[in-house]
């Protein structure tokens, strides 16, 4: 094995302990670009991709993981399928460490939503009484151009929810991944229901 590859593993592994640390969410550029300049890295081809810190993650979730792991992931996705349910006017996606199976400790449900008026959101949450706090959320909406848009963080019988408002247009268009620069994986309220076996 070669020093450069086994650096990039030695980073992704930390990269993989921060984010389950950290409650998987922070953003994994976010956090890959500080364990990098800790550790005085600078050439970007020396960072793990993708693939590398969802390896990574899977490595440490099967080591360090706690018990009852399974039923964790399960309880959140079920929590997902709830939001995506009540709030499927605005086209949910669910996406992150729920979706792909990395959830850890503490893990946020983060749900795409699209509309183009934002009071839309804040409309239909003062009306059923959820006390959600407003933030950004930055994204890539294209391989050019990184915006921040609105969110809504909420919490639901003990679980952090987290609501990010997407433009319309993107509605069959997937942000982009800022590790990968792909279309960042999205789960529809039936993929998800069939991740966990719900009809």
């Amino acid at each position: 094995m070669d020093s450069r590859l086994r650096e990039r593993q030695r980073i992704a592994a930390e990269v993989a302990r921060r984010l389950t640390e950290y409650g998987c969410r922070d953003d994994p550029a976010r956090v890959r670009a500080e364990v990098a300049r800790e550790l005085g890295i600078t050439d970007p081809r020396a960072l793990p991709g993708r693939n590398e810190i969802d390896a990574a993650l899977s490595a440490h979730l099967a080591l360090f993981g706690p018990a009852g792991q399974v039923a964790k992931l399960e309880r959140l996705r079920r929590a997902a399928i709830e939001a995506m349910e009540a709030l499927s006017l605005f086209d949910p996606r669910l996406v992150g460490p729920v979706l792909d199976g990395h959830a850890g400790p503490g893990s946020i449900v983060e749900i795409h939503l699209h509309a183009d008026d934002p009071d839309q959101v804040v409309l239909w949450l003062s009306e059923r009484g959820v006390p959600a706090s407003r933030g950004q959320h930055r994204i890539r909406l294209d391989v050019d151009t990184e915006t921040r848009v609105p969110a809504y963080g909420f919490s639901a019988d003990g679980i952090a929810m987290s609501l990010v408002l997407l433009p319309e247009r993107n509605r069959h268009l997937s942000p982009i991944d800022r590790i990968s620069g792909r279309p960042m994986k999205r789960g529809t309220l039936e993929q998800v229901r069939r991740l966990v076996g719900a009809t």
